[in-house]
């Protein structure tokens, strides 16, 4: 979730707490389950139909990365839910996430919440650290950070895992359900780089770029890119185009937001519009491109090019005033939890325009939300 509209070199910090168990696992008790990896997946079918768990489990992530057999959501819960429904705990960690992420199922938060609770208590690292998760966004319970960066703590701790630690770094650096600590937090968050997690480098770069250690900032950003990640080669070609701790480069900066384009990164569509509508060393002032490429971002569910979309339109900006279609991207932007398009939500629907009405009911709808953030 990218965490401040108005500052342009952001990287999405969104807590990564939806892990999903990749691995297939094998337990030696249970005859059918050996070397599962190396079965015909007609074998594995007939095992988990029989009711053998692991097999249920192993079949179920088959279904959902598509790994020897064409890729069905559907099939991946199916199978997940019956592991779960036996007890074994790395499927419970699994079916939480898919009531979180609505595939293969109808999302349902509380759902997530309750399975994740479950595998967390058999000390999976994973499922406590999507608790944690749960737990500082508020996703099927009420918001507590505490709670939150106390989970990712013990995930960090106990399971030495890198996403808990690059959870515990962000929630250390933001102060976020603990007391803020920039060394506790590049500490964690240096954790979880050693074990080559982009993630982490991304967020080093992030850091070092706000402690105004624009050396630092611009060496884990590029790392971080080299990886593949999206997010750093957005920011990595945001640093070329002003400069930030490299000479300004259009070339390279084309590169880097080119290849995160490519990875259909709505962040670095927002970026492109953001460069096309404000003066930098390299990118020329194009209203029309920038207008297109906060579009092609808001309509990928980037929350900072909804808002910018929808500012355009109330003003009238590059394209004819609209209210009415403005409104709707501000509801959405508000949707996804950006503060600036809630606060505007709260101001339109108070004092109402020429084509939008007052409406008191949604003005305190939005007030509550702002209250929960």
């Amino acid at each position: 979730m990218i965490k401040n509209h108005i500052i342009l070199m952001i990287l999405s910090l969104e807590l990564f707490g939806c892990g999903y168990f990749d691995k297939q696992v094998s337990d030696t008790k249970l005859n059918c389950a050996i070397n599962v990896s190396e079965q015909a997946v007609k074998q594995l079918i007939q095992c988990a139909q029989i009711g053998d768990a692991v097999s249920q489990y192993n079949l179920g992530v088959k279904y959902r990365e598509g790994i020897d057999v064409q890729q069905d959501f559907e099939q991946g819960f199916h199978w997940t839910q019956r592991a779960a429904a036996q007890g074994l705990a790395e499927a419970e960690a699994n079916l939480s996430w898919f009531y979180e992420t609505g595939l293969g199922v109808p999302k349902n938060p509380e759902q997530a919440f309750l399975w994740a609770e479950k595998a967390a208590k058999k000390k999976i690292p994973l499922a406590i650290n999507n608790l944690g998760s749960y737990y500082q966004k508020g996703f099927g319970t009420a918001v507590n950070l505490e709670k939150g960066a106390a989970y990712f703590r013990q995930a960090a701790e106990e399971g030495n895992l890198s996403l808990a630690q690059v959870n515990l770094g962000f929630a250390y650096f933001y102060g976020n359900g603990v007391p803020q600590n920039t060394e506790r937090a590049l500490f964690w968050t240096k954790k979880a780089a050693e074990q080559g997690d982009s993630q982490a480098m991304a967020n080093l770069g992030k850091f070092y770029k706000e402690l105004g250690q624009l050396n630092e900032a611009f060496m884990w950003t590029e790392k971080a890119a080299a990886t593949g990640n999206p997010l750093a080669e957005a920011n990595l070609g945001f640093m070329y185009a002003h400069g930030v701790g490299v000479n300004a480069n259009k070339d390279k900066a084309w590169f880097w937001l080119d290849k995160s384009m490519k990875q259909n990164n709505s962040y670095a569509f927002f970026l492109m519009g953001t460069l096309h509508s404000q003066s930098n060393p390299t990118f020329p002032y194009d209203e029309a491109k920038a207008y297109k490429y906060y579009q092609q971002a808001a309509e990928m569910g980037n929350a900072n090019a909804q808002n910018n979309l929808a500012n355009w339109l109330m003003n009238g900006r590059y394209i004819p005033k609209n209210e009415t279609e403005a409104l709707k991207w501000y509801e959405k932007a508000a949707e996804n939890g950006l503060p600036i398009a809630i606060r505007t939500l709260i101001k339109i629907y108070g004092e109402g325009s020429k084509d939008i009405p007052k409406d008191e009911a949604k003005k305190q709808h939005w007030q509550n939300k702002l209250s929960e953030q």
